[in-house]
């Protein structure tokens, strides 16, 4: 938990890093609380939503703001390697808002961000009107459908990696984070099966390996040594970030996102 000084002049102050649990004293008096990717993670959420409304009752301008994995984008694009035992729940904008409004917030707006990956909301605890037109519960298909288009995409992946070995194709995936821990293990590909090492530019990933598919984790100047025929990034987001990064390398390859 990092906790802001309140300040006349924003820009100037202090912040401190407590090293502890979070509790519910700890946001009594304040103007904003900013939560990232912490919810989904938690068994019962509504739980801390409850909290933090009872314990920031006693300021009517108080603000919260959270942002969270966006179920829809799982549901309806198939973001299917960010489904990890980590996290606990998946909000949808429907039920993101609901759960707000349930713990007694007035919510201001919720969007989503990061290519749809993510959701917003901000909050007050206020008893002014929520805004009306919330968002809709995604349509019964999505749901109903979605083993089905999660089977039909890990089969076609499959077919994919296994064309690839074949061909004798030299292949890397981009990114050891959660996405790619989760592709290779929903594929089953194991290193020297198809996939032999996944890049990362975080150093601190760097000579590790992939648990249980064993893959190394290397940094991208491994590329220059062996060049690879395809790579793989785990994010569409950073696609194209990551083809600047190979062109200006000098590889030549084909670059695709998962």
């Amino acid at each position: 938990m990092i906790r802001a000084s309140r300040l006349a002049d924003p820009g100037r102050g202090s912040v401190e890093i407590i090293g502890r649990n979070f509790a519910a004293e700890d946001v009594r008096e304040a103007d904003f609380v900013c939560c990232r990717h912490v919810l989904e993670h938690l068994p019962e959420p509504m739980d801390l939503l409850r909290q933090l409304r009872e314990s920031m009752a006693i300021r009517a301008d108080a603000v919260v703001f959270f942002e969270v994995p966006n179920g829809l984008f799982t549901l309806d694009r198939l973001g299917i390697w960010d489904i990890i035992h980590e996290h606990v729940s998946y909000f949808t904008p429907s039920s993101l808002v609901r759960a707000f409004l349930g713990a007694g917030f007035t919510v201001c707006c919720a969007e989503s961000a990061f290519d749809d990956q993510y959701l917003w909301l901000e909050a007050r605890v206020d008893g002014q009107a929520s805004p009306s037109g919330s968002p809709k519960r995604p349509p019964d298909p999505l749901y109903s459908s979605f083993s089905a288009r999660f089977a039909e995409k890990i089969a076609q992946w499959r077919q994919r990696i296994d064309e690839l070995r074949s061909d004798r194709r030299h292949v890397v995936i981009w990114g050891a984070g959660a996405k790619g821990v989760m592709f290779l293990n929903l594929l089953r590909v194991t290193a020297g099966a198809g996939v032999d090492c996944v890049v990362d530019i975080n150093p601190r990933k760097q000579g590790h390996f992939v648990p249980l598919m064993g893959q190394r984790i290397v940094g991208p100047d491994c590329l220059l040594r062996d060049p690879p025929d395809l790579v793989i990034v785990m994010n569409p987001e950073y696609e194209r970030e990551v083809r600047s990064m190979i062109d200006d390398m000098g590889i030549g390859c084909e670059v695709v996102s998962a």
